[in-house]
């Protein structure tokens, strides 16, 4: 298993494609820059987007702001992760898209990032 966080460049292809809204950078600049300020709506949304370019099932139905899981799909899963770091990260990681969270050191704000676990 590979893990890989998933760059602004990457997730700007699935907004151009999609016409879902983009993610700030915090002025950071984008391209190679992790995806970041991401919640749980936009890493499902993005897995389902992940799946269907690989024309797999995709592995939620969303219904306005209702999301159910599909157990039978074979496409990507997305996996909320705690405060510092993503359930089921390393060895024991499955292919999905995983949002990790971490509390910065200055102003105590949390930040989130896509990270993509793949074979």
């Amino acid at each position: 298993m590979m893990e890989t966080e998933v760059t602004l460049a990457e997730y700007d292809v699935y907004t151009q494609s999609t016409g879902a809204t983009g993610l700030a950078d915090e002025g950071w600049g984008r391209g190679d820059r992790p995806a970041i300020n991401v919640n749980w709506y936009e890493a499902v949304t993005y897995a389902n987007w992940l799946s269907e370019q690989d024309r797999l099932i995709p592995v939620y139905q969303i219904d306005g702001e209702s999301v159910t899981w599909n157990q039978n799909a074979d496409g990507v899963a997305a996996a909320y992760g705690g405060r510092m770091g993503v359930r089921r990260a390393g060895r024991d990681a499955k292919p999905g898209v995983y949002v990790r969270r971490w509390r910065q050191r200055r102003g105590g704000g949390v930040n989130s990032v896509l990270q993509l676990v793949y074979n």
